[in-house]
């Protein structure tokens, strides 16, 4: 996380919606180690990565619900 730490840091003193999340178990292949995480932002500006998996998938999915009334994603 600290990658995305310097981006996290500003997004807060702005007080911008956003939501991040975390790989906190991996069972069989993953593209990314426990621990790596991404945010996004209410424009869908992303920090962080996990590739573009089934993961990721699911990951932009889990943001959009604590996203803001309207947002759409990516």
């Amino acid at each position: 996380m600290l990658n995305i730490a310097e981006t996290l840091n500003r997004w807060c003193r702005e007080a911008r919606p956003s939501a991040l999340a975390t790989v906190v178990d991996v069972r069989g292949s993953a593209p990314v180690p426990t621990g790596t995480s991404v945010a996004v932002d209410a424009e869908s500006y992303a920090v962080g990565t996990w590739g573009w998996s089934r993961t990721a998938g699911g990951c932009w999915r889990s943001c959009s619900v604590c996203a803001p009334p309207g947002w759409t994603g990516p």
